[in-house]
């Protein structure tokens, strides 16, 4: 399994916390996760597009993040494929 560096920098940092990284990551279909901005660089978008979105809406189209402990969402790794079906 790979593990990008986002992740790795969230297990070292949140590594003792209830609810960490490789719960999320279990809770993830396709085990792997991107940060905001890596989806928003897959999806030729800014990160704050992203970001309004989910603070108008909940989601940013059909996509739910997962959120960390310390605030930041994590969005699966398979997005830009449901964004595609969901067309």
């Amino acid at each position: 399994m790979r593990i990008n560096t986002t992740q790795r920098r969230a297990e070292r940092q949140y590594g003792d916390t209830q609810m960490n990284i490789k719960t999320l990551m279990a809770s993830c279909k396709a085990c792997q996760l991107l940060s905001t901005e890596e989806l928003a660089a897959q999806l030729s978008l800014q990160p704050q597009s992203i970001r309004k979105r989910y603070c108008q809406t909940g989601a940013y189209y059909s996509l739910r993040p997962m959120k960390l402990p310390n605030g930041r969402l994590m969005w699966p790794a398979d997005s830009i494929e449901r964004l595609v079906e969901a067309e």
